[in-house]
C-alpha cells in the first residue's frame, strides 16, 4: 500500500467529531431565503461533477445512476429545504459510496430496507464534518428520516463501520477534482448566510 493511500489514516480527523453537541438547526426564512440564493451555485457544482438536475413530482430526491438527479420542485419540499442542501448531500452520498456508485440508482444504497442505514448514517458524520469547516453544520441541516441522526447523534455517537466509511469518503473529498468548486459553494454559502 502507498504511504498516505490508507483513507482511515488520511482521514482520521472525522473521528474528531465525536466530542460534540447535538445541533440546534437554523430554519428561519431569513436564512432559508439566503441560503437559496446560492442554489444556483450548487446546481453548477452538481453539473460540474457530471450530473444533471431534473425538478419533477417523481420523488423527494432520486438519483437514476445514470446522470440524472431528480429533486421534487419547490412547493413539494420542506419549507427549509433547499437545493444547496440536497445537493450537497447527494454528492456526499457519491464520495462515500465511491466513483462505482455513480452508475447505480440511488448511489447504489437500499432505502427501503435498513440494510445501507450505516451508509446513510456515514455521510451525515462526513456531512457533518465538513460543514463543521465552514460554520454551516446548523445551516445545511440534511433532509429526509435521517435528520434526526445528523441532529443529535452523527456528532455524538458513531460505530466504526459508519466511521470508516465517513473516512473513505473524506478521503476521497481530499482528492476530488471538484472540491475547489464545492469549497466556493460553501463560502458563498457562508456568506450568503453571515
Amino acid at each position: 500500500m502507498v504511504a498516505g493511500s490508507n483513507p482511515v489514516a488520511r482521514s482520521r480527523d472525522v473521528m474528531n467529531l465525536l466530542d460534540r453537541q447535538p445541533i440546534a438547526p437554523r430554519c428561519d426564512a431569513l436564512t432559508v431565503g439566503a441560503v437559496r440564493a446560492t442554489d444556483p451555485l450548487w446546481v453548477a457544482l452538481l453539473e460540474q461533477a457530471g450530473f444533471r438536475l431534473a425538478r419533477r413530482s417523481a420523488s423527494y430526491v432520486w438519483y437514476d445512476g445514470r446522470g440524472e438527479v431528480a429533486i421534487a420542485p419547490d412547493e413539494e419540499l420542506d419549507a427549509d429545504d433547499t437545493l444547496a442542501q440536497i445537493i450537497l448531500h447527494e454528492l456526499i452520498h457519491l464520495l462515500v459510496q465511491g466513483e462505482e456508485a455513480r452508475t447505480e440508482p440511488d448511489w447504489g444504497l437500499d432505502n427501503l430496507t435498513d440494510r445501507d442505514a450505516y451508509l446513510e448514517e456515514a455521510a451525515l458524520v462526513m456531512q457533518l464534518r465538513l460543514l463543521r469547516q465552514w460554520g454551516l453544520e446548523a445551516v445545511l441541516v440534511p433532509t429526509t428520516d435521517f435528520r434526526s441522526y445528523y441532529l443529535a447523534e452523527a456528532a455524538t455517537e458513531a460505530r466504526a463501520d459508519r466511521l470508516q466509511a465517513a473516512a473513505a469518503g473524506w478521503a476521497r473529498w481530499l482528492d476530488w477534482p471538484q472540491r475547489e468548486a464545492a469549497e466556493a459553494a460553501l463560502r458563498a454559502t457562508y456568506e450568503a448566510v453571515g
